[in-house]
């Protein structure tokens, strides 16, 4: 067999495959190294039938080396590994396959190498399929090597090796960043230290020598009276240092990596499986594909940690690694983070038995600091690391994956706690900053000041805090939200209001809740790196920088034009008018002048700075939809979302995921389907792929979200999620039922069904007849007509529907839909309903609904309804989802009759003369369905208002009093359902033309 042939290995029933990854062999490796012992005890402690697959880099050659020549020098070093191996393949029925791997590549195609290897019994393959025997049959699970890219050229020289075994090929930067600080700059992080230790030494020194002597030695150093005093000085001279110096590193760092997004300076968990390669796709995708052609899944090496994922149908793991990789580790004192070495080993077992059992295990062993510095700071691990002896991290199908998700999901609960309690106190501090301002210094503060200042100081220092405390509360809310700009001005902010408070005469506590909440937004900095809007500041800020240009010249005309005595020249009446801007009023004007300058130059600048402000802290407006080139972009996300949606979706509102106005965000085999509103990305329906991916997928897209400043909110959410939202730290408020209709046991007899059943015979009586179409396949002679019946819609208003309605007909790729048409005695369509497939209930969802609003028998659309369910009823299907009953619990009263359920009874059906809710309920409660509840999901009270707003602007609520004026004019809304192009057409042709009667394709 060649080496770049797969090989595929039966298994039979009861035996085990071990599956090892980049061990990186070398003449120079030591057989003490922990990663090559417990191989070594691996293949030693084996007492049956079994295979061994390193799966890529059993070798680090280096790029000059001759292959063959390495190898055999590799294995002269390495007695006690050949002999184990000889000794392992000595029993009949065990075959030891290495597969090359980016490293080893050459393996593939040098034959001297290849002899080397088949000397002692070991076998060389592209990749491997192992038929593993089940109780149910043999099941393939493919074993190959993959790769991911890395470029350590931006590392410096000495670095480069320590990069190329980094655990998270994503921490490029962060680790060129670290080892700049800590190694580069080393000596720059003492000299603090030792300047202040020897400036307070020899201030020490001095003073017990004169206390000795009896003299009373003059020595010029600043220093504080009291212990505890000059120990707060020092701290400070020494932060800020420290502080100056990781600043220093950082800036090196972002010219070296000045192309890449910000995003690369951000510590977020790693997905290993994600990164790494295999034929052109990711891991996951790899797996997924050997899956849905019946297999168990795959085995992938040359991964840069060690992880185990769940799939809809199967199981994806990679070893990781089994040598030293760098890790990342958190700094001490808010420091940047420390990079340490670990040797790291990992296995995965495959065990033949009545199921595929899949088991990773893995072990890590710290190696020692090199440097005092990094051993004094590192802290603890930034992801999730195994335990010290090697045992198992996870299994497959039962037992857990690994990483686990708790660790992401605590860290989110924990950055958004930070993030409200930093925003609450900057909130607070704003306002107290803009009360104190009008408060009358205290006199003692006062004397003290004055003695120092100049009295025109402390005024400017007063108006300077009250700018200041405007800028904090327009803060809060980017801070709120995370935003690296909205941090850096509250930190620029906060340090100004120290001073400010100090020189205008203030109280202490005002200067220590500023520095507070100040170290605190240091402290915690690495929370706060989510995006901001840059286009509208490019577009918005030379506007509103000329309008304070406007301003200012047309103030200092006027003043100038003003006729009065003693009035400066035009460039100091320039320069008073911008310090009045800002509330300063150094220079003196007249007073008939400033009676009316002041105020309203005063007024236009606090609006700038609000609007400023607002705009610089604007969460990231997501543009692609209305982006003409990214066309090709949404064509491949689309049909990669459909192809999720076919193969995942259980929920009755998957098929709603591919509306036109939604994006798509990717996540192994999970779909998140989400619009943003006004800074809320609004989730509809929950996300949808495999169960055992469902809060990684979730938490993925949260940590997307964050990234982009947005707030995350979930519409129509289902009682299966509900625990996961939970977990996440969100909170979920009920909002109604979905209807749900079983089709095989629904039946128009007996009292109850009544009214329904005299309506359908009514109508039936009358002519009207019901026919099923595919609406991608419908004639053009038809769709004119519908189109027609569909555009008279309800009581005139705009189109509504996000989370329950498609928003597009006849749309070719959209298969498998179904269109009930009822046809009046004269031929034409009288009502129309369409419904999406829904697997979840093993039938479809109602999309769209419409009836002539002529003269026609009451009951049209319970007889298409009626008849669509016996339609389904003979095609084997088992559910029909009917319209959304808003709050339909509340308005049934199975919540109980308290006070607040009376109440909000009350003021629902007081609602209900505006917005169809009572009428829904009892619409739908004619057919006797199941009721299945729907949440809003929402993360925080405080969020609760711009949650709502955007969910009434998704579904396009215009009916509302006062705020639906509001919304009625929202350019984000749709103008109604849309209909291709090519569809139209066709249906103009067909009308002009009678005997045009072709399919559109």
């Amino acid at each position: 067999m060649a080496a770049n042939d797969r090989l595929t290995l039966p298994i039979p029933f009861g035996q085990h495959v071990y599956v090892v990854s980049d061990l990186s062999l070398s003449p120079m490796t030591p057989v003490t190294r922990r990663s090559l012992r417990e191989f070594i005890e691996l293949l030693r402690d084996v007492d049956d039938q079994a295979v061994v697959i390193v799966a890529g880099n059993l070798f680090h050659p280096d790029p000059t080396a001759d292959m063959a020549k390495f190898v055999s020098a590799t294995l002269a070093a390495q007695p006690s590994l050949v002999a184990v191996i000889q000794r392992f393949l000595s029993v009949p029925g065990r075959r030891v396959v290495v597969i090359p791997g980016s490293d080893d590549g050459e393996l593939a195609e040098h034959d001297g190498a290849q002899r080397a290897l088949e000397a002692i019994g070991i076998e060389v393959a592209r990749d491997v399929m192992l038929q593993v025997a089940t109780a149910n049959g043999t099941r393939d699970l493919a074993v190959a090597a993959g790769s991911y890219e890395l470029d350590v050229t931006r590392a410096d020289t000495d670095d480069r090796a320590d990069a190329d075994r980094l655990e998270d090929p994503n921490a490029l930067a962060r680790f060129v960043a670290s080892r700049v600080l800590y190694r580069r700059l080393a000596p720059w992080l003492w000299l603090p230290l030792g300047v202040v230790a020897v400036v307070n030494f020899w201030s020490s020194l001095v003073a017990v020598v004169g206390h000795v002597l009896h003299h009373h030695f003059e020595v010029e150093v600043f220093r504080v009276r009291g212990f505890w005093a000059s120990l707060l000085l020092n701290l400070i001279i020494i932060g800020a240092v420290e502080a100056t110096i990781a600043a220093i590193a950082g800036l090196i760092v972002r010219r070296r990596f000045k192309r890449e997004s910000h995003s690369s300076l951000v510590a977020e968990l790693s997905e290993p499986l994600a990164v790494t390669s295999v034929d052109e796709v990711d891991g996951i995708e790899y797996a997924r594909r050997v899956a849905e052609r019946g297999g168990a899944g795959a085995v992938i090496g040359g991964a840069p940690r060690p992880a185990l994922a769940f799939l809809d149908r199967g199981v994806c793991a990679t070893p990781g690694p089994s040598r030293t990789v760098i890790v990342e580790r958190r700094g001490r004192f808010g420091l940047p983070p420390i990079f340490a070495a670990v040797d790291r080993i990992g296995v995965v077992e495959i065990e033949a038995s009545s199921t595929v059992q899949v088991r990773l295990y893995a072990g890590e062993t710290r190696r020692p600091f090199r440097h005092f510095i990094e051993w004094l700071l590192a802290g603890t691990p930034m992801q999730p690391a195994p335990t010290p002896h090697t045992s198992t991290v996870g299994s497959w199908p039962t037992g857990n994956p690994f990483p686990l998700e708790v660790a992401r999901l605590q860290e989110q609960r924990r950055r958004r706690t930070v993030r409200r309690l930093a925003s609450g106190l900057i909130f607070l501090d704003g306002l107290l900053n803009v009360t104190v301002t009008a408060i009358k210094p205290l006199r003692s503060h006062l004397h003290t000041v004055l003695s120092i200042l100049p009295l025109g100081a402390i005024q400017s220092a007063a108006a300077l805090t009250a700018v200041a405390g405007i800028a904090l509360i327009m803060l809060a809310r980017g801070i709120r939200r995370g935003q690296r700009r909205a941090w850096f001005l509250a930190v620029a902010l906060l340090a100004i209001t120290i001073v400010a408070h100090v020189a205008r005469g203030g109280t202490v506590l005002s200067s220590l809740m500023a520095a507070a909440i100040l170290t605190l937004l240091v402290w915690q900095r690495h929370d706060f790196e989510a995006s901001t809007d840059r286009s509208s500041v490019r577009a918005a800020l030379p506007r509103l920088g000329l309008v304070a240009l406007a301003t200012l010249v047309a103030a200092t005309l006027g003043i100038e034009a003003s006729r009065r005595s003693h009035m400066p020249n035009v460039g100091v009446i320039f320069i008073a008018c911008v310090e009045r801007l800002f509330g300063q009023y150094n220079i003196t004007l007249p007073d008939g002048v400033d009676d009316f300058v002041d105020p309203t130059l005063l007024t236009v600048g606090v609006s700038l700075v609000i609007s400023s402000l607002y705009l610089l802290t604007r969460p990231v407006v997501d543009r692609r939809l209305s982006h003409p080139a990214r066309g090709s972009e949404r064509r491949i996300a689309e049909l990669r979302a459909r192809e999720i949606v076919r193969r995942h979706g259980r929920g009755t509102l998957d098929y709603f995921a591919l509306r036109d106005d939604k994006q798509f965000f990717f996540f192994r085999d999970s779909l998140v389907a989400y619009a943003v509103y006004g800074g809320v990305a609004l989730i509809s329906p929950d996300p949808i792929g495999p169960e055992a991916e469902r809060s990684e997928a979730f938490s993925a897209f949260r940590t997307y979200a964050e990234a982009q400043g947005w707030t995350i909110s979930v519409m129509g959410a289902g009682e299966d999620w509900l625990p996961i939202y939970h977990a996440a730290g969100l909170h979920y408020l009920y909002t109604g039922d979905e209807a749900i209709v079983n089709c095989q046991t629904f039946s128009l007899e007996g009292g109850k069904m009544k009214g329904l059943r005299q309506a359908c015979s009514r109508v039936a009586r009358y002519g009207y007849t019901v026919e099923f179409l595919d609406p991608s396949t419908i004639a053009p002679s038809r769709v004119a007509q519908i189109l027609e019946l569909i555009s008279m819609l309800r009581r005139g208003e705009g189109e509504r529907g996000f989370s329950m309605m498609l928003g597009r007909l006849f749309d070719p790729k959209d298969k498998g839909l179904l269109l009930t048409v009822v046809t009046g005695p004269n031929g034409e369509p009288a009502a129309v309903c369409q419904f999406v497939p829904s697997p979840a209930i093993n039938g479809y969802s109602l999309d769209l609904m419409r009836r002539d609003p002529g003269e026609h028998p009451n009951g049209l659309i319970d007889f298409a309804l009626c008849s669509t369910i016996e339609h389904l009823r003979q095609q084997g299907a088992r559910g029909l989802s009917l319209n959304f009953a808003a709050f339909r619990s509340v308005l049934d009263g199975e919540r109980g009759d308290g006070t607040f359920t009376r109440v909000e009874r009350w003021a629902l059906k007081r609602l209900s003369g505006i917005l169809p809710i009572e009428s829904l309920w009892t619409f739908n409660a004619k057919y006797l369905p199941q009721w299945l509840p729907r949440y809003l999901v929402y993360p925080a009270a405080e969020s609760f208002v711009p949650v709502v707003s955007a969910v009434l602007r998704a579904e396009s609520l215009t009916e509302i009093p006062v705020i639906g004026r509001l919304l009625a004019n929202d350019p984000s809304n749709r103008p109604g359902t849309v209909v291709p192009e090519a569809v139209l057409a066709a249906a103009r042709s067909a009308h002009d033309d009678p005997t045009h009667d072709a399919v559109v394709p």
